[in-house]
Order: structure tokens, then sequence, then C-alpha cells
């Protein structure tokens, strides 16, 4: 076993979460380690299966495992696989588990499909954890999650590596006569909060003032409370200031970075749960 390799394994469901993967992998290669991937789209069936099947059949020592929530049930025989194979396993849980679960009550499914869901969640990250070495939080978890694991968990910060952003144009308004907002999430849901950016310009419009404030969403818009949000604006008459873009790619949002004064951070993580968070 290579004791100076780690493999990362995860599901990629978005541009954002490609690049931390990026980030992470570019550090433990300056920090001298051999880095492998094991990347799939989709948190089950086949692409659950193959990511797993690459993580034991590696010869890398540690294994840094992107949260797995609910899909940790079918993800346990292959990580007891690994743990037994000697390797040494690191949980990164983006969100608390328990968040996880406060948010299926915002998908547009069934009771019956949330409820598996949940179970699924409640029954397998717990199991997970007892295998890990380390959890790695960005945010409280819950004391169930935590019960057996309490002193693995490390609660820290997301951590950027500055040198590899890239820097933006001048080209975004300067706020003077025109403020430019954007606001970038994987899939719109309540607790980003955008509503109430939307509901704060149409008092703006309202108290006559001249600056003129714009705001791009970006993100997956097809939920219910994107279509909710869409309602608003247009019976609102905010359509020529707030444009709903959709999912799009690293490159787009670099340029569009450029061309905005600001940008919107989740305003509504209460929604969810959280009272703390690491962008």
């Amino acid at each position: 076993m290579n004791s100076n390799k780690i493999i990362y394994v995860a599901a990629v469901d978005g541009a954002g979460v490609q690049k931390k993967i990026d980030g992470f992998c570019n550090a433990a290669l300056s920090a001298g380690y051999e880095v492998e991937k094991a990347l799939g789209d989709r948190l089950g069936g086949n692409g659950l299966r193959k990511i797993m099947h690459q993580m034991i059949s590696s010869d890398a020592r540690y294994v840094m495992l992107r949260g797995l929530n609910r899909s940790s049930v079918s993800a346990f025989p292959f990580l007891l696989k690994a743990k037994i194979q000697g390797k040494v396993i690191v949980i990164d849980q983006p969100s608390p588990a328990i968040t996880y679960i406060k948010e299926i009550d915002f998908q547009d499914r069934s009771w019956l499909n949330k409820y598996a869901k949940k179970l699924l969640t409640y029954i397998g990250c717990p199991l997970a954890f007892l295998l890990a070495n380390r959890i790695i939080e960005y945010a409280e978890e819950s004391y169930y999650f935590k019960l057996f694991s309490k002193r693995k968990v490390l609660l820290t910060g997301n951590g950027i590596d500055v040198s590899k952003l890239p820097l933006r144009t001048k080209d975004y308004p300067d706020g003077t006569s025109h403020l430019a907002l954007v606001g970038v999430a994987a899939s719109i849901s309540a607790w980003h909060g955008f509503d109430r950016v939307i509901r704060t310009m149409e008092e703006w419009n309202k108290s006559g003032e001249k600056l003129h404030i714009t705001f791009d969403v970006v993100g997956d818009d097809k939920t219910l409370h994107a279509d909710a949000m869409k309602d608003y604006v247009k019976k609102n008459g905010l359509s020529d200031s707030v444009r709903f873009l959709g999912y799009q790619s690293a490159a787009f949002l670099n340029g569009l970075y450029s061309r905005e004064s600001l940008a919107v951070v989740s305003l509504r993580i209460y929604r969810k749960g959280l009272s703390t968070a690491s962008p």
C-alpha cells in the first residue's frame, strides 16, 4: 500500500463541487502526495459501485470521501473492506447530515420518497462515520449523527488557494448609478434567501431612488422555490431587473463575476437548521 497516495472519492453534481475537489487535490500534490480521483456523476446504482470498486482496488493508503448521505448504506460494505485493508478513511462532509435531512423537506418529491431518503440517511451516515478515522465538517453536526464519532469530528472552514483563482476584470458597475448583484447556487432553494433580495428590490423601486439594481440568479431553477420567485418577479414588474440564468459552467461564471458589483451569499440558512456555515 502506498503511504504517500490519496484517493479522492466523490459524486460530482456541479461545477462548484468539482472546483472544491480540484482545489483539495492540487493542495495535496503541492504537499508532495500522489493523488488519484474516483469520481462519479450520481450517488446511487452503477455510478456508486464504480467509484467504490476503484477505491478498494487502489493502492492508496488514504481515502478522502465526500459525504454520501443516504447512499452511505450502499457504500458501507465497500468502506468496511477498505477499513480491513488498512486504509485511512477521512469523510469530507460538505453539509451536516442533519442539514441534508432538512433539505429533503424542500424537495418536490412524494412523502414516501422523502421518508425513504431520511431513513437511509439516519441509518447510513452513522455507519459511515463509525468507520471513518476523521470527519471534516463545516458547520455543527447534530448530536445523533456524531453520537459515536464526536472525537473524530474536525470543525473547520473551507480552504481556498487564492493563487488558483482568476482575477476578474473591471467591467463591473461601481454602484453609483447601477448596482449589479449575482447569486449562485447548484440548485435554487429557499435557504439561499434570494427571494429576500428580490423583495428588497421591489421596495427599493417603490422608494423612487435613482440607483438601478439588477440581480442575476444562477443555478438549477427547475425547483418549486425558483418557480415561485419567477412568478413573483413577473407579477411585480421586475422582469427587466431580475434574470434567471439556469445552470452554467465555471467558465461562464468567471466571465459573469467580472460584470457584477457584488455577490449574494445564502441569506436564510436558518431555514435548514444552520446558524453558521463556511462558503
